[in-house]
């Protein structure tokens, strides 16, 4: 028998479900000494995603759910499994996570596919470029080599892919060096590329980056998880946190007819093993 309980709001793209695969992979390791390392529950609990649900994720959900630590941010990466730690100095800004209350399926939504479609461009790369493994390998001119053979639909989806990693080593460079604005501009441009090129945003995730890039206080937002829903992350002045969700609870309900969920949110630690005294009734 278990009891599961749980604060994460389901369908809202802040990886309940890898927390749930996560927990109790750790909880069955505890109680019969399996002996797996914090690796090996993140890598099974991503093969039960992948196999059970159908979901084709990667590994990123699973690895932060176990492997996370206070007050960092992890700079992973999904091939090599290679990390690091950037500590999360946000001075007087923290995050806010909007939920649109828009739920979505990773399973049953347009996730796969669009995976496919970077794979199928892969597949015609490595025809004549078999060092080639994943869109990792490609850089800008290789991938213009090959646009006209490419629908305009995939090119994008690709050239995406190629520009967001490049924004991940921007932003870590950002938090480096501790220029919040440097960040927010890239967390702009990351949510226009989902929106516009991934095209796995929605009108109510628009909505909401859109309203808080007329804030001087709010440095940047986008859309986080899988899309077709769930939320936006934002960094905001610490100041001006009640205000604006009040402020952007009203605007939102005013266009969509629901009220938007804040969430507050800080880098914490992963997975970790709580006993509790059991008493017989």
């Amino acid at each position: 028998d278990c009891m599961i309980t749980s604060d994460l709001p389901t369908g809202a793209g802040i990886s309940s479900s890898a927390a749930l695969e996560c927990g109790f992979c750790a909880g069955l390791n505890e109680l019969f000494d399996l002996n797996l390392s914090d690796i090996e529950i993140a890598k099974i609990s991503q093969c039960a995603e992948n196999e059970f649900v159908g979901s084709n994720c990667g590994i990123m959900d699973q690895f932060a759910s176990v492997l996370s630590k206070k007050d960092h941010f992890i700079k992973l990466d999904c091939r090599s499994l290679a990390t690091e730690y950037i500590p999360a100095d946000l001075g007087n800004f923290e995050l806010l996570l909007l939920n649109t209350r828009v739920s979505h399926n990773l399973a049953d939504s347009d996730y796969n596919s669009r995976r496919e479609e970077c794979e199928e461009a892969i597949r015609l790369i490595q025809l004549k470029n078999s060092q080639i493994k994943s869109l990792r390998d490609v850089d800008y001119d290789l991938l213009e080599d090959y646009r006209s053979e490419l629908s305009e639909q995939t090119y994008q989806r690709c050239l995406y892919v190629l520009q967001e990693n490049e924004r991940v080593e921007a932003a870590a460079d950002a938090l480096r060096n501790n220029d919040l604005q440097a960040l927010g501009k890239l967390m702009y441009a990351s949510h226009r590329g989902l929106q516009q090129q991934y095209e796995v945003s929605c009108q109510e995730l628009d909505f909401l980056v859109n309203y808080a890039e007329n804030k001087e206080f709010i440095y940047g937002s986008r859309m986080m998880g899988g899309g077709f829903g769930g939320c936006t992350i934002n960094l905001i002045n610490s100041e001006d946190v009640e205000s604006y969700i009040t402020e952007i609870s009203e605007a939102y309900f005013e266009r969509f007819k629901i009220y938007p969920e804040a969430i507050k949110v800080g880098p914490s630690a992963g997975t970790e093993i709580i006993k509790l005294e059991c008493h017989e009734q």
